[in-house]
């Protein structure tokens, strides 16, 4: 089980035994504030995945062979090239939200109080979490009468695993329409119900999940939550990369130890910010993923071809061709467009819910 860490997280409130289940520590004083503070921290928005948002300084790995193309097209890049992620701003999902309240007021010992629809809708969908297997070794932490504090935390892998997709896996391969690389990053909203210290709750809230052979109810289940291109350094992609991943990320960079051409950075199109004084500008993900408008074609094409045949576009944007195009400007195949020294990753982002019980 990967390390994982707390990206946000709602303090302990303490529980006081009342009527023979815990109850809010604080009284009508004690209690808005609590409620309030659960509101903000589930409506909180955050920048995921987690990642470098501005980079001006470029580097290759020590971890696969470089070349003196390489080296010099990331020395020319210093400083004039600044590559820009672009995180999305999310949310916790309303649903997932609703529940989370609901079991809440469970923890609180006022589950029964809803006056609202709203109120009554959380704990519709808290009754629901809580039904199979594990849903009621979760409600047996919920009702835990010698519960003395409950809190809620945001906790995701410290590390990303990167795959990659292929449509082919013979050579020659086109990094742009049959290679991609992803990474599923999956996120956990965590009730942790305790008894002994709650110093220790943010240790317990990176708790790992619970067996895959005892399913959860659905609406506590891996939902999808969102999707986001980002450029990673390339010593960061490689080390985070499965096998596979690599070879073929290595193999299509030029540094496998069978040299094969670069068809991903395509470094001979940015030959051109060598000159002093060549400003390139900022690039993000987003322009990577831009398709050429409708009828254009790369400036070069192999020699010694009479005539355009069917495959001359996928030559002449994937395997290394020199292209005429300024890499910023709108009639660019954007679709190419990876600076040197990084890797364009999709992050596919899923939460699920989880309680976890502190006994002592």
């Amino acid at each position: 089980m990967p390390p994982r860490s707390v990206i946000d997280h709602f303090a302990p409130i303490g529980l006081a035994a009342a009527s023979g289940h815990p109850a809010s520590a604080g009284s009508a004083s004690g209690e808005a504030p609590a409620a309030a503070s659960l509101d903000a921290f589930l409506a909180r928005t955050k920048r995921l995945p987690a990642c470098e948002r501005a980079r001006a300084y470029h580097t290759a790995s020590s971890r696969a062979p470089t070349s003196p193309v390489l080296t010099a097209a990331l020395r020319a890049l210093q400083g004039k090239l600044i590559v820009v992620n672009e995180p999305p701003a999310v949310v916790i999902p309303a649903r997932i939200a609703s529940t989370v309240r609901g079991l809440a007021r469970r923890c609180q010992g006022d589950s029964h109080v809803a006056a609202t629809p709203a109120a009554r809708a959380d704990a519709r969908r808290a009754r629901a979490v809580l039904r199979g297997a594990r849903g009621a070794a979760w409600g047996a932490a919920i009702d835990d009468r010698d519960a003395a504090w409950w809190g809620a935390a945001l906790t995701g892998p410290a590390e990303l695993t990167i795959q990659h997709w292929a449509r082919r896996s013979a050579p020659p391969l086109d990094p742009v329409r049959d290679l991609g690389f992803f990474a599923e990053v999956c996120y956990r909203l965590v009730v942790v119900v305790g008894q002994g210290d709650p110093d220790r709750f943010l240790e317990l809230s990176r708790a790992p999940a619970a067996p895959t052979d005892v399913l959860p109810a659905s609406s506590a289940r891996r939902q999808p939550w969102f999707g986001a291109d980002v450029y990673l350094p390339d010593d960061d992609a490689l080390r985070q990369m499965t096998s596979e991943a690599a070879a073929l990320y290595t193999r299509v960079t030029g540094r496998a130890e069978h040299p094969f051409a670069d068809s991903y950075w395509h470094l001979a199109a940015w030959e051109r910010f060598f000159e002093a004084g060549r400003v390139a500008g900022h690039v993000s993900p987003s322009s990577a993923r831009l398709r050429p408008p409708l009828g254009a074609r790369p400036a070069i094409v192999d020699e010694g071809s009479s005539e355009e045949t069917p495959d001359d576009w996928v030559r002449g944007t994937s395997f290394g061709v020199p292209s005429q195009w300024s890499a910023l400007e709108p009639r660019f195949d954007r679709a190419t467009l990876i600076p040197p020294g990084y890797c364009l990753v999709r992050v596919i982002g899923r939460l699920e819910l989880g309680v976890v019980h502190a006994p002592t």
